[in-house]
């Protein structure tokens, strides 16, 4: 025979055993006996579905379908707990399989004490990071599993490639539950398996864990209804108890409790402010700095570091996740011997809540406009104006029951059992990241100097004073800033001066307007 014929030999057998039935699977079935009585087949078929398991769902379905159906003569009508008992083995299966993969995956614990220095130094290696927002982020990990109430939702806002993502990805731990984004339903489900079992729901997996979700643009992305919804069920998840009816399942109803760590760029959540004010107080927003000239440089060092990166990635997890395993395990243990707060504290977080609650209050803003007779020659001048009125400030209940939960979870990650002045400057950062950057850039030069009229603010934000005037009068309404006639230098006219009232001036006092990030 000569190659060629050897050649068609060979693919001609191929074709036939692709062609040939699964004998596997047959000989399993055909084990038993055709007379079997269908209350006994549940525990005869188990190999048989263990063996299907591995096959796609497609070819499960039609053996069941067509071969099992013929061999033991049924019904169509017969074969649905068949097929609910050939998914609950492939469901049992892959999650085995999954565990065992993620067990592979795991990242391997050091057998050893990691300080904070120590895990940002290794964090350094491929990346920027400000250490107040390492720290927060730690602190919602830890608040998992203090099982802190109210919970700590933290949002970090920064610009693309800023290191947020790799940031929170560096924690990896048990009590993480990650997710690249969200889904309509993801929470709780309305469908019903065709076996008519309930789907596996997102809600009660997350009961005592961190969840982080890589990035809320593609949420963003989604249609305006499905965005409202799945914010709507954030808002009742935050409480810990979430109940809906649908007409499938009846009655859902879950109590789960967790922190959560995602992440957003400036410019997608100025777009979709409106969606955030409707979860209200639930996230602490922290902005990531923008880069300075010394940080700008150390990233172009770490971008040329001719150590494999995935590597350097590796190391600073198992360090990082090492660090926050420990210290959440101390925290454990002197959680529950928190002393109450001192009256000092008390009125510092009374006043940062306060504080916030006006910051990211609402308004409603219309652009006016009316003529005004010229003094020479009779001409009409068109002034245009910004009016602004019905204020809507949340009360500062929720917002300082969390800034007291995330200060005791501070304390008890610093080995204290007292909330002292070095947590609430942890929290000074989210006082001044939960407004929006327009009123933030204002507040700045309130700052730094008091009386100053919409123009000498403009200027200095490179605004015009129409915008800055604006900005003024939403900061005046929400009851931040005060404001007075004062005399014009460079115009010679009277004019507002406007000032942060002393409370908050006094409150945000040791934060210099180049350190809050914009």
């Amino acid at each position: 025979m000569n190659p060629k014929d050897d050649r068609l030999e060979v693919e001609a057998q191929r074709l036939e055993e692709d062609a040939a039935p699964n004998n596997h699977l047959e000989e399993l079935l055909f084990a038993i006996p055709p007379e079997t009585p269908l209350v006994s087949l549940a525990s005869r078929l188990q190999p048989l579905w263990e063996a299907l398991s591995i096959e796609d769902d497609i070819t499960a379905a039609l053996f069941i379908e067509k071969t099992l159906k013929d061999y033991f003569g049924l019904r169509k009508s017969d074969l649905k707990p068949f097929h609910r008992a050939c998914q609950k083995t492939k469901k049992a299966f892959e999650t085995k399989k999954g565990s065992e993969k993620k067990e592979q995956e795991k990242t391997e614990l050091l057998d050893r004490d990691i300080n904070s220095s120590e895990a940002l130094a290794a964090i350094s290696t491929i990346g920027i990071v400000d250490p107040r927002i390492f720290d927060l982020v730690v602190a919602a990990y830890v608040a998992a599993k203090l099982h802190a109430s109210p919970p700590i939702w933290l949002l970090l806002v920064g610009a693309p490639s800023s290191f947020k993502t790799e940031l929170v990805r560096l924690i990896d731990l048990p009590e993480i539950y990650s997710l690249d984004t969200l889904t309509e339903n993801a929470f709780a489900s309305g469908y019903v398996m065709p076996d008519g079992s309930d789907p596996d729901d997102l809600l009660p997996l997350l009961d005592g864990k961190c969840f982080v979700i890589k990035d809320l643009t593609t949420l963003f992305s989604l249609k305006e209804d499905s965005v409202k919804k799945i914010l709507g069920d954030l808002t009742s998840i935050f409480d810990g108890k979430y109940e809906k009816f649908t007409a499938t399942r009846g009655e859902v109803r879950y109590c789960s409790r967790f922190s959560m760590v995602t992440c957003i760029t400036p410019a997608i959540l100025g777009k979709h402010q409106r969606y955030m004010h409707q979860l209200g107080g639930r996230f602490f927003f922290i902005r990531v700095p923008d880069l300075t000239p010394e940080t700008l440089k150390r990233g172009h060092e770490i971008a040329w570091n001719p150590i494999d990166r995935e590597q350097l990635i590796k190391q600073a997890r198992q360090i990082v996740s090492t660090y926050c395993y420990r210290l959440s395990e101390k925290a454990v243990a002197l959680y529950p011997m928190i002393r109450p707060e001192t009256p000092a504290v008390q009125e510092w977080i009374n006043i940062a809540a306060d504080f916030i609650a006006r910051a990211r209050g609402t308004t409603e803003t219309k652009h006016l406009s009316f003529e005004k007779e010229k003094t020479e020659g009779g001409e009409k001048e068109k002034i245009d104006y910004y009016e602004v009125s019905n204020p809507q400030i949340e009360q500062p209940w929720r917002i300082l029951n969390q800034l007291r939960s995330l200060a005791r979870v501070l304390a008890a990650m610093r080995e204290k059992v007292v909330v002292t002045e070095a947590e609430l400057e942890s929290l000074k950062a989210i006082a001044v990241s939960s407004m929006p950057i327009d009123r933030a850039v204002v507040i700045a030069e309130l700052l730094k100097e008091d009386k100053l009229t919409a123009r000498e603010i403009g200027e200095r934000i490179n605004k015009s004073a129409k915008t800055a005037g604006r900005d003024l009068k939403e900061l005046s309404s929400l009851g931040l800033v005060l404001s007075e006639e004062v005399n014009d230098p460079k115009t010679g006219r009277d004019a507002k001066g406007y000032s942060l009232k002393a409370e908050y001036k006094k409150f945000l006092a040791g934060i210099s307007p180049p350190e809050i990030p914009f």
